[in-house]
């Protein structure tokens, strides 16, 4: 009876010790399931604390708080145990990867400060250590989750870890290519910046006699950017000095995001210019849209002092501060990067940036086409704060932190017009001579006859003189209603050689700094000027051009 007894209390027992295993078994997996909930709490705190040290979330609405930010936080535990708690015998806790480690919530300011503290370390710790390698899965900077401003966060972490190894690697490939040269970008078969590439190129060739050499990339993994042998054939047998690139074929930096998601054929032009610009085979650019034809010889640009000194040379655009409403405002996209507006001081006078033609130093200012390229291929976010490419080169300067670096020429552009019709944007050499006419609207192609010739050039356009939320500023019908007011060389003497002081003595009125409607002088086009002589160039390049079989 006693051995009965005995066993019975025995047996008990034991059920007894599997019922509170199991209960404590259970009470871990509570404790495991509430701190999962809790968990995701602490994700979303986390996000919110990470992009606090980055900065407030992208104004552009990629990323929020509530999206957890996944970094590889280097040096934290790999399993999480709470302090003086261990897993019984038997029962398994849920392993929380790195990244996943929940944050204490704060019990006071002091605790705050200390955890904020904490996380920066964290988030250093986490930037300093990462790698980013061709194929690597979700690397911070190919799947945007940081958000545009985040992002900027990674890459500059990055670059300065890697300054040594991405400064000699720069080193290295300027080292085997030529000096100087005047790079352009455009592709496809009897395409109109083909045929605008060749014209530009004619004019330069056989009317300047430009001796700098040439290449033009295209971008052959698009077949509708290829330019094939023939036309490669034509182009070399009309203009000496030429190379065709094709861009596809050269390497790309790994540790950003792959330069083509969608093929946009407008976003695509913004990018393969900047992308040639990358990986140009000069050390110093002179880079050309397809339709900015150059009125005198270029090569001297490069002399120029305010070159020399800065490394690069742009030319302003019409509009001198953000325009709401339009693709002409700024302010967007230097609040998302947290950048300091150039046009935050109302009292400045600060063009945005034409950039059809501009000049740039690779081997000074390499950081800077690090900084460009990433900006136009988040293009989901920068082609819609910005128009296009234009006035990402001054942002990339300043977020080289080289923002004094970057250099306008101070002379506002103008406006040529042919018989009421708007031609383009006339940009001037530093001296104030007309330098390059840049024919944004009225372009070459096969499909039309030759453009027409400038009749009448406007004075340098002024901040304001008159706004259209389409995207122009200026009303070229307003213009042309004061043709017959035009100033003509018989009634005041001047010519393109100096066009500042020409709106000085003719047009004694007009004050390009002014930010208030104002009406725009017009002038008659002077016969015989070096504007003339080049357009007639240009009419002789594409005659040829048309009749190439292609």
């Amino acid at each position: 009876m006693a051995t009965f007894v005995r066993r019975e209390s025995v047996s008990m027992f034991s059920g007894f010790a599997k019922l509170l295993l199991l209960l404590t078994c259970a009470a871990v997996l509570y404790r495991d399931t509430a701190l999962q909930h809790k968990l995701r709490q602490q994700q979303v705190h986390l996000g919110e604390l990470q992009l606090q040290l980055a900065g407030e979330r992208d104004e552009s609405g990629l990323a929020t708080a509530a999206q957890p930010l996944a970094l590889p936080l280097t040096g934290v535990r790999k399993a999480l145990e709470e302090p003086g708690s261990k897993n019984p015998a038997g029962c398994q806790q849920a392993q929380l990867r790195p990244e996943q480690q929940p944050v204490q919530q704060p019990d006071s300011k002091a605790q705050h400060g200390e955890e904020l503290a904490k996380l920066a370390q964290q988030h250093k710790e986490a930037l300093a250590g990462l790698k980013w390698h061709k194929g690597q899965e979700e690397s911070l900077l190919q799947d945007g989750r940081l958000g545009m401003y985040g992002d900027t966060q990674v890459l500059r972490s990055y670059l300065k870890s890697h300054q040594s190894q991405l400064g000699g690697a720069w080193a290295g490939r300027l080292a085997q290519q030529a000096q100087r040269g005047i790079l352009m970008a455009a592709g496809g078969r009897k395409s109109v910046p083909v045929v605008n590439v060749f014209v530009t190129l004619h004019v330069l060739r056989h009317h300047l006699k430009c001796t700098l050499p040439v290449a033009i990339l295209y971008y052959g993994g698009l077949p509708s950017d290829n330019i094939d042998d023939k036309t490669q054939k034509f182009f070399k047998e009309h203009l000496e000095g030429i190379e065709f690139i094709d861009a596809s074929k050269l390497p790309y930096p790994e540790y950003h995001r792959p330069l083509f998601r969608h093929s946009r054929s407008e976003i695509y032009g913004w990018k393969a210019k900047v992308f040639s610009l990358y990986v140009a085979p000069f050390k110093e650019v002179l880079f050309l849209d397809s339709d900015s034809m150059p009125l005198l010889d270029p090569t001297a640009l490069f002399e120029l002092p305010q070159y020399q000194q800065h490394g690069n040379l742009f030319w302003p655009a019409f509009f001198v501060e953000d325009i709401q409403g339009t693709h002409y405002q700024m302010k967007p996209l230097y609040d998302t990067l947290k950048l300091e507006s150039p046009w935050a001081d109302p009292r400045k006078t600060v063009h945005q940036t034409e950039a059809g033609q501009f000049l740039f130093d690779r081997s000074k200012h390499w950081e800077v086409l690090e900084w460009l390229l990433f900006l136009n291929i988040r293009d989901e976010v920068t082609y819609k704060l910005v128009h296009g490419d234009k006035d990402t080169f001054r942002a990339a300067f300043s977020l080289a932190r080289k923002a004094d670096e970057f250099q306008l020429v101070p002379v506002a552009p103008a406006f040529i017009l042919s018989e009421g019709t708007y031609k383009g944007i006339l940009q001037f050499h530093p001296n104030g001579t007309a330098m390059f006419a840049h024919r944004t609207p009225k372009k070459y192609s096969l499909r039309k006859g030759a453009l027409p010739p400038t009749t009448h050039v406007s004075a340098s356009a002024s901040g304001r003189s008159a706004e259209d939320p389409v995207g122009h500023l200026i009303l070229f019908q307003q213009l042309w209603k004061h043709k017959t007011q035009a100033v003509a060389p018989s009634q005041c003497k001047y010519t393109l050689k100096d066009w500042p002081g020409a709106q000085r003595a003719c047009a004694p009125a007009h004050d390009v700094d002014m930010r208030k409607e104002q009406p725009l002088p017009v002038f008659e086009a002077p016969q015989g000027s070096h504007l003339a002589a080049a357009e007639a160039a240009a009419d002789a390049g594409f005659t040829l051009v048309k009749a190439f079989k292609w």
